[in-house]
């Protein structure tokens, strides 16, 4: 069989991108990390920072604006939280949602020039302790999720 050097070089461009994209998605599987500003079971006003690898562009996170996160069933969480207590990559959060154990960050749309680097990176989500979340009552092994987009990343975390 022949193949022209057109057809090879689309076939060699399009193998080193699905080994790229597979290469950035296997990065972005690895789990979560969580860290409690205390870790004593029924602290109140919690801080509470969690990190997980994805794709960045230019620092933030791309694609939808909406990022759950889920709570442990037993922790205290307020029926609202102010947007100024929570930062997702270092930026201020537009809208926080409750419902539940879920909360919901609505990021602030871009502003100014865009810029269009892409890589695998550590996103960061903070939450201070103004937010008025609590640790579960009761020691033991938790776990928080996050959900952005088709990804969810689950983070361990050890009430004491």
């Amino acid at each position: 069989m022949r193949i022209g050097i057109r057809n090879a070089t689309f076939l060699c461009t399009a193998l080193a991108l699905a080994f790229f994209m597979s290469s950035v998605r296997a990065h972005a599987s690895a789990p979560a990390t969580a860290q409690l500003s205390s870790s004593a079971a029924g602290a109140r006003h919690v801080a509470l920072t969690l990190a997980f690898r994805t794709e960045l562009r230019c620092g933030g996170l791309m694609g939808t604006r909406k990022v759950v996160v889920a709570l442990p069933v037993r922790s205290r969480v307020p029926e609202a939280i102010p947007a100024s207590a929570v930062t997702v990559a270092g930026k201020a959060v537009s809208n926080v949602g409750v419902s539940g154990h879920a909360v919901t960050l609505t990021l602030a749309p871009p502003r100014g020039m865009m810029c269009d680097s892409v890589r695998v990176g550590s996103a960061r989500i903070i939450v201070a302790g103004a937010a008025g979340i609590g640790n579960p009552k009761s020691p033991g092994a938790y776990s928080v999720k996050v959900t952005h987009g088709s990804e969810t990343f689950a983070a361990p975390l050890a009430i004491r």
